[in-house]
């Protein structure tokens, strides 16, 4: 008993005590630090800067009935995403279950609830989740690239000023033609859908249901942080940005419903799919589930619902980023084309009077992942078109925000201060990756500037470049970036998102699509970033952008 004493003694002597992360600096009275959001006009990451720069990485802020823990402290980070892993708003810790039934959210949200995500993860995890699982359906996105490419260039008019340019049509919008590219891949993709909503030219109209569908999704993720919507759980009533995601949501099952329908309905009365079907879709993987009595074909559906959601504004986004960082960027532009023309030459070796991705042969089918694309070898030697969307993840992250629900509580040892804290369970953890990707000192310096070679080995300043042991062979050496701070932001661990390979294939295919057939510059307005629960330009990038018909000589650009 006495050893046991002394033990617990010395074990409470030399263990510090932990103490709650403090609130940030600040507080009003009754408001708590709405004050401070609202002086950013809407602007989340605004708002959360002028905390840092005054509380620190790590901070608590509260507004009327909630409150959350901020870090961007990547070691924080990815403690709680590899150790936790409840959504705030998905799990069975807070009350949303509660909040559904009084408020009369729309049912069928089979990802939402209690373990079922564990089932749906089995299913897809292993089809969308690695680039390698989802290799197999790149040529979806390949044979869909095709004909962005053709409506890009059907939207091209010549600019009054300088001939030699070319832009945007005033009707036309590189974000919404992005995102048609990226609805009909992930439709074929997850539900066999085979659709064609591409406009011919700027005087056709897209189609209103499509436009609507779009919409819905962008308003929804843009509502995400309101101020209203982030209380909503602590109100006895439906506030204003509830009952605008509530339409939006129904608004998006009813599109999803419409398009998939007819391809169950055929499925249904023949038990047959049609040749070649399996490679291209994994809908009959799902119905697979269906027939074994693991899934309902509502459940089908409402996946097919969110996983279209989350893949369509999102690689919208990226790619409009992409865009916009490679043509300020003409080094980086210059030296993504040498790539693909020393890989793949028929891509950008082209007269002025070639038409872009003329239909392949069977034959292309066979032994090709696309009709006229790439070999296999070619694709994986494509290492700086990934460097660069990589990159520009991370200089301009469309996804800035993650939140978790603590599930246990856990303690946490600052690194600046020293002090070790307790976040209990329950806690809410907002964790600001936009603030990590701009730290100088967490991304390994010039942390402001597009330099896709940060993810390239051997090359000067990649932050890849980082070997088990210094130049002596001794003691182990830091990389000098660190991975949850310079990491592409689909979150980390078992809640990772469920599409992040499919989604990082599709943005390649996007770019190199577009790059191999355009020079593109910038010449608008200054960029910046407005960052919500998804980050948009704070200035119209289309407008700023200007195309030249990519025309080579040779296999290598001089």
């Amino acid at each position: 008993m006495l050893a046991s004493r002394v033990l617990r003694d010395v074990a409470t002597t030399a263990a510090p005590t932990a103490t709650l992360i403090p609130v940030a600096k600040g507080l009003w009275p009754l408001l708590g630090h709405l004050p401070v959001f609202a002086k950013a006009k809407g602007n989340l990451g605004a708002a959360l800067r002028t905390l840092h720069a005054t509380s620190g990485d790590t901070f608590r802020f509260r507004v009327p009935g909630e409150e959350m823990i901020v870090t961007r402290d990547p070691e924080l980070t990815r403690r709680v995403l590899m150790t936790q892993g409840e959504y705030a708003t998905r799990g069975t810790v807070v009350p949303w279950e509660r909040t559904f039934q009084r408020q009369g959210w729309p049912q069928g949200i089979p990802w939402a609830q209690g373990e079922d995500w564990k089932r749906y993860r089995r299913i897809l995890g292993e089809t969308m989740v690695s680039v390698a699982g989802a290799r197999p359906y790149l040529g979806v996105s390949m044979r869909r690239a095709r004909r962005l490419v053709n409506a890009l260039q059907a939207h091209l008019v010549p600019d009054p000023h300088d001939p030699t340019k070319l832009r945007l049509a005033p009707n036309a919008d590189l974000r919404q033609l992005y995102g048609l590219f990226a609805l009909e891949s992930v439709e074929e993709m997850v539900l066999a859908v085979d659709s064609d909503y591409f406009p011919r030219s700027p005087s056709e109209a897209i189609r209103p249901d499509v436009v609507a569908f779009i919409k819905a999704v962008e308003t929804m993720l843009d509502l995400l942080m309101e101020a209203d919507n982030v209380v909503q759980k602590n109100l006895p009533w439906r506030s204003k940005a509830y009952r605008k995601n509530e339409e939006m949501w129904l608004r998006m099952v009813e599109f999803v419903t419409k398009e998939t329908r007819p391809v169950l309905d055929r499925y249904n009365r023949t038990k047959q799919w049609p040749a070649g079907f399996e490679s291209s879709t994994i809908l009959p993987k799902l119905v697979a589930q269906i027939d074994s009595g693991e899934l309902t074909e509502e459940e089908v559906v409402m996946i097919g619902v969110q996983a279209i959601s989350a893949a369509v504004d999102t690689t919208a986004q990226t790619l409009e980023f992409l865009t916009y960082n490679l043509a300020s960027n003409p080094t980086a532009q210059q030296r993504l084309v040498q790539e693909v023309g020393k890989i793949a030459p028929h891509l950008v070796c082209r007269t002025a009077t070639d038409t872009f991705f003329a239909p392949g042969t069977a034959a292309d089918d066979a032994k090709r992942i696309a009709p006229g694309w790439v070999e296999p070898h070619q694709w994986d030697a494509m290492v700086y078109l990934r460097a660069a969307v990589r990159e520009s993840m991370r200089l301009t992250p469309t996804v800035g925000l993650h939140v978790r629900e603590l599930v246990d509580q856990l303690t946490y040892k600052d690194a600046a201060s020293g002090a070790t804290f307790l976040l209990p369970k329950g806690s809410r953890v907002m964790m600001n990756y936009g603030d990590m990707a701009h730290n100088d000192r967490l991304v390994g310096g010039e942390a402001a500037r597009f330099q896709p070679e940060r993810f390239l080995r051997g090359e000067e300043g990649a932050a890849a470049r980082c070997p088990k042991t210094n130049e002596e062979g001794a003691a182990p050496r830091r990389c000098p970036y660190h991975p949850y701070a310079a990491g592409i932001p689909f979150g980390h661990g078992a809640r990772k998102c469920a599409g992040a390979g499919f989604a990082q294939n599709q943005v390649q295919v996007g770019a190199l699509s577009v790059f191999s057939a355009f020079d593109i510059g910038y010449d608008g307005a200054p960029f910046a970033i407005n960052q919500m629960a998804l980050s948009r330009s704070a200035v119209p990038i289309s407008k700023g952008l200007y195309f030249k018909k990519r025309v080579t000589t040779s296999h290598n650009e001089k």
